[in-house]
């Protein structure tokens, strides 16, 4: 499902997005996006718990290694809904 994601990364950077977190997953992955009218809410499950900022940290390693995108999280530090301000390394 990641491929889906391939068309955030032929955008012009830097860029927003929005999440639906999944923590405690066996694996860090993009599983999907949810459709709300004109915004994709992009699912992702994150191996680390959401504990003392954890997750978070999780979330933007992720970005980092699979997409060579620094990641910080705009809103939603608490929350499994969250806008991520994406840029290139």
């Amino acid at each position: 499902m990641e491929s889906n994601f391939s068309e955030i990364l032929s955008q012009k950077f830097p860029i927003t997005i929005f999440a639906k977190i999944n923590t405690g997953q066996l694996n860090s992955e993009i599983t999907g996006f949810l459709q709300d009218g004109e915004i994709k809410i992009w699912k992702i499950n994150i191996s680390a718990l959401p504990e003392k900022g954890k997750a978070n940290i999780e979330i933007k390693k992720f970005f980092k290694k699979q997409y060579t995108l620094k990641a910080t999280i705009k809103n939603g530090e608490t929350n499994k809904r969250k806008k991520i301000y994406l840029e290139k390394l």
